[in-house]
């Protein structure tokens, strides 16, 4: 069971939604924004019903990639696709397209989640 701080839980809030607002900003494809926008208004939503639903859906589904997380295994990228976009976000392709810079930075917003499921 993931027991962390109200306080991690806001910063966990507020970094996915810089982490969605970032995958905004770097993508070109109008109907890949609409869906990212979506999703931030998703976890938006999410977040008001209850503060914890996404730092909770996180540490069930990907939390225990923590280690191919910081290893910047590709496959993590697909298992967030899965368990966060529903599938409906080709990430994969998505991530084809992304310079080295863009995926380091991604790879940065992945570690703090995991981080922050750390602390106590």
């Amino acid at each position: 069971m993931l027991v962390v701080t109200e306080e991690n839980i806001n910063i966990f809030n507020t970094q996915i939604i810089a982490y969605f607002n970032y995958l905004y900003s770097i993508v070109d494809d109008i109907k890949i924004k609409k869906k990212v926008q979506k999703y931030i208004n998703k976890i938006r939503l999410g977040i008001k019903i209850d503060n914890s639903m996404i730092i909770n859906l996180f540490y069930k589904h990907l939390y225990n990639h923590k280690n191919d997380i910081n290893n910047h295994k590709e496959h993590v990228i697909q298992i967030f696709q899965i368990h966060l976009f529903e599938d409906k976000l080709d990430l994969i392709n998505i991530w084809k397209t992304l310079t080295d810079e863009n995926k380091n930075t991604i790879w940065k917003y992945l570690k703090i989640f995991v981080l922050l499921c750390e602390q106590k």
